[in-house]
């Protein structure tokens, strides 16, 4: 579920009222595609329990935005973002007017010797902390190669022998977007996942990005 306690904050001091302020929150995430076309929201009881607010708000906030064109209300379905809502796609900057990255930070900071990367050189009583390799013993070598050469003989798996996208299984990444738009509040598109080949090259990509 969209996770909307998190998502949604209310200012009691504020002098813009309380279902002034979910609308104008809600809207925000309709726009970013956090929200997209056609997702249900939550009833207004449900809501008004998730955010501790009186029932009578969350009514006035999808009235709000039911006249305003976000939301349509539907009798004995609920209230869901508007099905005909452009999708915003983002463009790329134009080459011509994007001006050079500047070489100089514009900041002082401090040059510390523990980022540098050193190489690291194998010895015999040396450690390595990963994620460990199999006990080759315990390997069913013959099913497996039994069912190599099941596979490898049918036609159909020529097809298969190329690679493929090397942004991973295009069903897996559709399937984790919309769990991610739903559980997490991620408004991110097939584009923005990659799948890894294990943990340890997922940590170190995003190592390398920090």
């Amino acid at each position: 579920m969209f996770p909307y306690k998190t998502s949604l904050k209310l200012d009691r001091n504020c002098k813009q009222p309380l279902y002034l302020q979910l609308a104008n929150q809600f809207i925000v995430l309709i726009k970013n595609g956090t929200l997209p076309p056609k997702t249900k929201l939550l009833g207004s009881r449900t809501l008004a329990d998730l955010l501790q607010v009186h029932r009578k708000t969350v009514v006035a906030c999808y009235e709000e935005l039911d006249l305003q064109g976000w939301v349509n209300s539907i009798p004995q379905k609920g209230t869901f973002v508007h099905a005909t809502i452009p999708l915003l796609k983002q463009r790329d900057f134009d080459k011509k007017n994007h001006s050079n990255p500047k070489e100089h930070t514009g900041f002082a900071f401090y040059d510390s010797k523990i980022l540098i990367r050193k190489s690291i050189q194998k010895r015999q009583d040396f450690i390595s902390l990963n994620d460990g390799t199999c006990d080759v013993r315990l390997a069913p070598i013959k099913e497996i190669t039994r069912t190599y050469r099941q596979i490898a003989n049918k036609k159909s798996s020529l097809n298969h022998l190329s690679y493929t996208s090397t942004y991973g299984n295009l069903k897996l990444r559709k399937v984790l977007v919309e769990y991610l738009n739903k559980t997490r509040g991620l408004p991110i598109s097939i584009d923005n996942i990659l799948i890894t080949r294990g943990s340890q090259m997922g940590i170190y990509l995003a190592s390398q990005l920090l």
